[in-house]
């Protein structure tokens, strides 16, 4: 027992301290990303949506890094959008880890959905592009023409199943995880469903073995949004701590998210990561 470790005892880094480790992360996920993508096991878009969610919640932790103790309502919003990128990579995961086939239909829904996005706001680039003078000032760099081409080549799958009902159907069209075959109705995709299957994989194989994930999301819902839940910290000590507490969370979802990565790679994650993960409060709430 006498390697536990207490609460009261582990060391509460500053700002200072906090940057320098994402600093040392950073090419982790980095090097994480070059092994995946080199990966060659017959499931590339499984593979490359794991580590791009990976990739994407590193860029919010970096994000919210940039920030201060009084911008605690952004921190917020970005905690929110990180918390949707964690759900979802946990969720994708339990059905990867049943169904590398049905997880790659889904990978593949993901991407064309980016692309069909694209489409839909670039469709009107080339009437505007000429006489914004932002987009003016770069016009010889853009080619929307071509983009819209490489748009159009990523149709990996079909996105709505002819046999399904109207109503099914409909849902199919609106949101990439509704997959034809393991998705019937919209309440197996809504948060909390997948917030309730991603803290059971969570409990598995991360450090947050009780995640709250559901009500974080309703309460970060609310600074997401326009509302009147605003938080106005008149003492500063307070709002660094807040801060602090946050980015540590934020921290800790993203080695969480990179143990994911590691586990499809079948190695276990290197020193340094682990080296890391004890400089900072890795008591993920």
């Amino acid at each position: 027992m006498k390697n536990v470790i207490n609460r009261k005892n582990i060391h509460l880094p500053d700002k200072e301290e906090l940057d320098k480790i994402i600093l040392q992360i950073l090419p982790e996920v980095s090097s994480l990303r070059i092994y995946i993508e080199k990966k060659e096991d017959g499931h590339k878009f499984s593979n490359q949506f794991i580590i791009d969610s990976i990739i994407r919640s590193s860029e919010l932790v970096v994000a919210i890094s940039k920030l201060s103790s009084t911008n605690l309502d952004s921190v917020f919003i970005l905690m929110r959008s990180q918390l949707e990128v964690v759900v979802d990579l946990h969720w994708f995961y339990s059905i990867y880890h049943n169904d590398k086939t049905k997880s790659d239909e889904l990978a593949k829904r993901f991407y064309q959905f980016g692309a069909n996005d694209y489409l839909e706001m670039s469709d009107k680039y080339g009437a505007f592009i000429h006489i914004d003078p932002y987009l003016k000032s770069i016009e010889t760099k853009l080619d929307p023409i071509k983009n819209r081409i490489k748009a159009k080549q990523k149709n990996y799958i079909e996105i709505i199943d002819p046999k399904a009902k109207p109503k099914l159907q409909r849902i199919q069209k609106m949101n990439w995880r509704a997959l034809p075959g393991i998705i019937n109705n919209k309440e197996e995709i809504e948060f909390k469903t997948r917030a309730e299957i991603a803290a059971v994989i969570a409990k598995n194989i991360s450090n947050l073995k009780d995640a709250p994930y559901y009500k974080n999301w309703k309460i970060l819902n609310a600074f997401t949004h326009w509302s009147a839940a605003r938080m106005n910290y008149l003492d500063d000590e307070v709002a660094n701590v807040f801060y602090l507490r946050n980015l540590n969370i934020a921290l800790g979802f993203l080695f969480d998210m990179m143990k994911i990565g590691y586990i499809i790679m079948g190695i276990n994650p290197p020193p340094k990561m682990t080296l890391l993960s004890k400089k900072f409060n890795y008591f993920s709430t």
